[in-house]
């Protein structure tokens, strides 16, 4: 009696299941896009520059940006009297990069920059 041999994988059948995982790899996958915390920090042009009225107006821009959600402010001292505000907030991954609402806090009167200092996943 003659053992039995193994079958020999066409070539054929090896293409199409590399064709398959290809094919699965491309899917699009539904996904939700996780929360980022990002921070920015403000510099005011002078320390006469009214932080108060610069955080309300940075605020609203950062609403129309990120919607509503949990921010927080606070003011630290640079030298000579000069402070900068930092500011934090949580926004949608999905909004993508923060460089459009950089130029727009940065064009604020009374702002010498603006620039993101942070960028990260929430967890939980």
């Amino acid at each position: 009696m003659k053992a039995p041999t193994k079958k020999q994988p066409s070539k054929k059948k090896e293409h199409t299941t590399k064709k398959r995982f290809f094919a699965g790899a491309t899917k699009k996958r539904n996904t939700p896009m996780a929360d980022v915390i990002v921070t920015f920090t403000i510099m005011p042009e002078s320390p006469e520059t009214d932080l108060e009225h610069l955080t309300t107006l940075a605020k609203e821009k950062i609403t129309a940006f990120a919607g509503e959600g949990d921010m927080r402010t606070s003011q630290e001292p640079v030298a000579f009297g000069l402070k900068k505000l930092i500011i934090t907030f949580v926004a949608d991954e999905s909004k993508g990069s923060t460089e459009a609402i950089e130029k727009e806090i940065a064009s604020l009167p009374g702002v010498s920059s603006c620039e993101c200092t942070d960028v990260r996943r929430a967890i939980g």
